[in-house]
């Protein structure tokens, strides 16, 4: 899910599954003793973490949930289940590789085809390379048929760019040519992965395959999920179309990392990387989500960046609230 971020340091992973559960809580995400006896209570944590560019947005999401690790990966599993939440109103794994039958339910919006149709390279409404920006304009030419058009236009671009990057890793992955300046997407990942350093001293092997996917040859011996979906944010924002691959990372067997690395997404975010801590709490599960994404609407700051920081806090605690009912209630 697209929902924004962080950055801490820690330890080896080898040495969390050493600790106590508050020892590891504390030196992989922060939470302090006054944390975990919220979280222990039923309570929820929700706050925004300081960062240096003004283009992102990191935040964190904490909860005790009621279940297992494994139950809790379970119910990851089923992407669908992620329309849990009222933001997110699509949700479609991918085969690996991926079929024409993955985007298949992708439907445009009224107000988007417009969008498309005046797209120029350094002026797109979506976040597209100049040769997808030549191709919209060629496939969307004339008055006919034009949403049955921008629709398949827009199922093959999300079709076309999560199979270059299964297949090819991180050197499928394309830029962006909405703005005047180019934005290489491969780029503000690793940008976003290195201002994360908690991911890298407590989980260092983590951190390589991070910084380095290499596709087809990955996919056989890792615990890989991709998937696609789409969410609205409301204030007036566009909907947004996101692709996205999430690693399970088994640290050790106290302790389990989901990484879930923003493919594309049509609108506003660059670049986004969410890492979920799943922490043995015996009974239970304690759940850390850490989300650090980059946001081109906080260029402008100002008002907007006021905005993300009154309201992103309180956003994800209710979406950490509405993920303990769904998980801790699944049949």
């Amino acid at each position: 899910m697209i929902l924004l971020v962080l950055g801490f340091a820690v330890i080896a992973s080898e040495a969390l599954g050493q600790e106590s559960p508050a020892a590891v809580l504390e030196k992989c995400c922060a939470i302090t003793a006054q944390d975990l006896a919220r979280l222990n209570k039923g309570q929820v944590l929700g706050r925004l973490i300081k960062v240096g560019n003004d283009t992102d947005i990191a935040i964190m999401g904490a909860v005790r949930l009621n279940v297992s690790k494994e139950t809790y990966i379970d119910w990851y599993r089923r992407v669908e289940n992620f329309k849990y939440s009222p933001m997110v109103k699509e949700a479609v794994q991918f085969h690996v590789p991926p079929r024409p039958e993955d985007v298949a339910a992708f439907v445009i919006d009224a107000d988007q085809i417009k969008l498309l149709r005046d797209c120029k390279p350094g002026n797109c409404g979506f976040k597209f390379s100049n040769d997808e920006i030549a191709q919209s304009r060629a496939d969307l030419d004339g008055p006919s048929n034009v949403r049955g058009k921008a629709e398949a236009f827009m199922r093959r671009i999300l079709l076309r760019r999560v199979t270059q990057y299964v297949k090819q890793g991180d050197s499928g992955l394309q830029k962006f040519n909405d703005k005047p300046e180019e934005m290489d997407v491969l780029s503000t990942f690793r940008s976003i992965l290195n201002a994360s350093p908690y991911i890298k001293v407590a989980f260092p092997d983590l951190f390589t395959q991070l910084s380095n996917y290499r596709g087809t040859e990955d996919n056989a011996a890792r615990d890989d999920i991709f998937y696609w979906s789409k969410e609205l944010y409301g204030f007036g924002l566009r909907p947004i179309i996101g692709a996205f691959h999430a690693r399970i990372y088994r640290a050790n067997r106290s302790v389990t990392v989901i990484a879930t690395k923003q493919i594309w997404a049509s609108h506003y975010y660059d670049g986004s990387l969410g890492i979920s801590v799943l922490v043995d709490a015996n009974p239970g599960t304690y759940l850390v989500y850490l989300n650090r994404s980059r946001i081109d609407l906080l260029r402008d700051a100002g008002l907007k960046r006021w905005v993300v920081k009154k309201f992103a806090p309180r956003a994800i605690r209710k979406e950490m609230i509405g993920l303990k009912r769904q998980v801790e209630e699944r049949p």
